[in-house]
């Protein structure tokens, strides 16, 4: 028997919003549990859905993982099920904003879940960085940690590269290019390119501009006043002054499952509709 775990969140303005979350993960895990699979979930996801299913022991040992929410629950479930061997299958339902990463609609209907769980699937590897000893599916960015511009160094597999004033700088991994990065000028990077992207952020010296480089590099950054660290948006604790930190690709990988046919995983397509690449200048969105 299969195990499938769901992973909730339900975040935005409109309370009929949640309800409507509600209701259709609620009624998807009775659903699996008819059709024979064994379904478990976690703390969170069963106090904010009311879920009647039991906790994950081993999270990691599940056959596929149901996300239900927007990219950021995706991006933290990818970090927390990311593993070398017995890797977790991960069906992203978006219930969120954008949807870069959960790719199936929230009104998926249970059929097309059903035929994924079933062998009916693309599967897609997505590498992570490591750093400090935290693992980042997205980025890994330092920035000064009193609001001024951040004094730091960059190396590249122990090989100064530069030196920079800026308000901070960022390293993406492909899926994250279209996060944070995306909104710092960085280039838009294919899903599974096996790179890593070094991006400044408001640079002082106006000729500094993205990098883009192999991903088995090892990147070094050192500040020279101290700063912040963040993993995936989230606080990683204070850089201490003149400390190299390294960024490197991780073991770990999350494996991302797609549907096939009906709800096809399009990258550009999806790039089309996020960005409104669709429109000609001038056109009504």
């Amino acid at each position: 028997m299969k195990t499938i775990l769901i992973i909730g969140r339900h975040v935005g303005a409109q309370g009929s919003q949640h309800d409507d979350i509600i209701s259709r993960t609620y009624n998807l895990a009775i659903d699996l549990v008819r059709h024979g699979y064994n379904v478990v979930t976690d703390e969170l996801t069963q106090r904010l859905f009311g879920l009647p299913m039991q906790y994950a022991k081993n999270p990691k040992e599940c056959d596929f993982a149901i996300i239900i929410g927007g990219d950021g629950t995706m991006v933290g479930a990818s970090r927390d099920l990311a593993s070398e061997e017995n890797q977790v299958k991960l069906i992203g339902i978006n219930a969120g904003r954008l949807g870069f990463i959960t790719d199936l609609p929230k009104n998926v209907g249970i059929n097309v879940l059903l035929d994924m769980l079933k062998g009916h699937h693309k599967l897609e590897e997505r590498r992570l960085l490591r750093c400090n000893g935290k693992l980042a599916l997205n980025d890994v960015v330092f920035k000064s940690n009193n609001g001024r511009v951040l004094d730091f160094a960059v190396t590249i597999n122990g090989m100064f590269a530069y030196r920079c004033r800026a308000d901070g700088v960022l390293i993406t991994t492909p899926t994250g290019s279209t996060a944070y990065s995306c909104s710092a000028n960085g280039a838009i990077l294919y899903p599974t390119a096996r790179v890593l992207e070094i991006v400044p952020l408001l640079p002082q010296t106006l000729s500094h501009r993205p990098l883009v480089i192999n991903d088995d590099a090892v990147i070094g950054v050192t500040v020279k006043r101290g700063g912040i660290m963040y993993i995936d948006g989230i606080d990683g604790g204070e850089m201490i002054a003149d400390q190299e930190y390294e960024v490197a690709l991780a073991k770990e990988i999350a494996t991302f499952c797609h549907p096939i046919d009906t709800h096809s995983y399009d990258f550009f397509k999806t790039l089309r509709e996020k960005l409104h690449w669709y429109l000609e200048p001038g056109t009504p969105s």
